[in-house]
């Protein structure tokens, strides 16, 4: 089987230590980056960052992308913030920053890539107001465009992923989006499933699929809509069952277990489980 299975580091523990223990023995070579001992990947120092990146290498574990905050923020033209965006955990990054300082963050997240020889960054499509700005690239323009041109420079691959929080969010703003394509003025689709059921919209199983065959890079979630939270990946409202064997070219994905079970590792070997199950 050559699909990639991947596990973002602060589901499993904000130790590294712990982290590989945990997938060495779930036979698991590849980690995507979020966070470190509770700091945002994008504020820790770098002296600290390339001591991380030898113990990685040092362990044979990979880096499959750099989970960064980038544009996880308000635009220029909206700095005061919103209730909204206090029901979301934004991993320790603040969303009021100036435009100086959203430069910095970009120059560190490709820094970053390079140090822990990652050609992988995920960034978002900036907070939402009451309702999703589908011309977010436009207000951020001269960043977003800053962006695309250094990483296309250092040869690192842009994704930008659907959030409930963020402008792109559900499956109709995907598509008008990013149409039947993949890419989005050079920024790839990475498609959270469980972030759209999150959103409670009706969901077109159909259109649903659709997304994830043009998607190569999928988050794996599940969401209780009885519960109202993120529950194992098998045990929600998900059809994961009825979804997998409508996967075209099912081994070129790459699936990231983003649970959000809040670091219990019984339910994400669940979840592994499930999904390797389902893969065959």
């Amino acid at each position: 089987m050559n699909t990639h299975l991947s596990i973002i580091n602060d589901e499993i523990s904000n130790d590294l230590e712990v982290c590989i223990d945990y997938l060495r023995r779930e036979g698991i070579n590849q980690i995507d980056l979020r966070s470190i001992n509770g700091v945002n990947l994008l504020d820790i120092d770098e002296v600290d960052l390339k001591q991380f990146a030898d113990y990685l290498k040092r362990n044979n574990i990979s880096v499959g992308m750099i989970i960064s905050p980038l544009f996880k923020w308000y635009s220029q033209n909206d700095s005061t913030g919103n209730s909204f965006v206090t029901n979301f955990d934004l991993h320790g990054f603040n969303p009021q920053i100036t435009t100086e300082s959203k430069i910095q963050y970009i120059q560190k997240a490709l820094n970053i890539a390079k140090m822990f020889n990652c050609d992988k960054i995920r960034i978002f499509s900036m907070i939402r107001g009451d309702t999703a700005n589908l011309d977010f690239y436009l207000s951020e323009q001269i960043i977003y465009d800053y962006l695309l041109t250094q990483s296309n420079e250092n040869n690192i691959s842009i994704y930008l992923e659907n959030e409930p929080m963020c402008n792109l969010s559900k499956i109709g703003e995907i598509k008008t989006i990013y149409g039947n394509s993949a890419t989005y003025r050079n920024m790839k689709l990475l498609l959270d499933i469980g972030s759209i059921y999150f959103t409670r919209e009706k969901i077109n199983q159909g259109e649903l699929i659709s997304l994830i065959n043009m998607a190569t890079y999928i988050h794996l979630k599940d969401f209780s809509y009885s519960n109202n939270a993120y529950v194992t990946i098998g045990d929600g409202d998900i059809p994961y069952k009825s979804i997998f064997p409508s996967i075209i070219d099912i081994k070129r994905k790459n699936f990231v277990f983003e649970t959000h079970t809040q670091q219990d590792l019984p339910s994400l070997s669940k979840s592994i489980q499930f999904v390797r199950s389902l893969l065959g």
